[in-house]
């Protein structure tokens, strides 16, 4: 949700303060730029916190490897708002119909990667065997799946490592696809 309203408030159509930021002489990339690193920066500290009162305040056993858990998280949610920020930018539809599609969205990946249905995500790897390597609820999941099961890293970083490249991607998607909005009555 977060990285949804990045790019709503840079959209004119949608709300006052998108008419102001494409009216300002600041450049679009830097000003969306400027909100993501915030956002992620956020979103980080949220995880800090979250990981931390799980950990500390609740007690709950992340066994020996709890400083693994935090990079895990971090990754996780700036994943999240680049998702967001991607979905928010596809078109220029309402808040209440973005939010819908990225919930919609975001339910589907979290139903697809096991989140809900034990078996589904061998049923899914046995029939798209690609998609739980690209699916970021999957690849969330399985990050702390490998921080408990396996004994070396490999499969970890590999998690982490396609964590930032899908990162990367939607930023660059959503960079793209909000870049080619223009506002004629602005």
């Amino acid at each position: 949700i977060t990285g949804m309203h990045i790019t709503m408030q840079n959209q004119a159509n949608l709300s006052a303060l998108g008419a102001r930021n494409n009216c300002s002489p600041t450049p679009k990339l830097i000003n969306i730029l400027a909100c993501l690193t915030g956002s992620f920066i956020l979103q980080a500290i949220c995880m800090l916190i979250c990981i931390s009162f799980l950990a500390f305040v609740l007690k709950v056993d992340f066994g020996d490897r709890l400083p693994l858990v935090y990079p895990t998280a971090f990754l996780g949610g700036i994943m999240g708002v680049s998702f967001g920020f991607f979905v928010g930018s596809i078109n220029r539809m309402s808040e209440k119909v973005k939010t819908a599609v990225l919930m919609s969205i975001t339910m589907f990946l979290c139903f697809c990667s096991g989140l809900m249905v034990g078996n589904m995500k061998a049923v899914i790897a046995e029939k798209l065997p690609w998609f739980n390597n690209i699916n970021p609820a999957a690849l969330i999941a399985d990050s702390f799946y490998c921080l408990n099961i396996y004994e070396d890293f490999y499969r970890f970083i590999s998690k982490l490592i396609s964590m930032a490249v899908i990162s990367v991607v939607f930023i660059i998607l959503g960079f793209i696809t909000s870049r080619r909005k223009k506002y004629a009555s602005v």
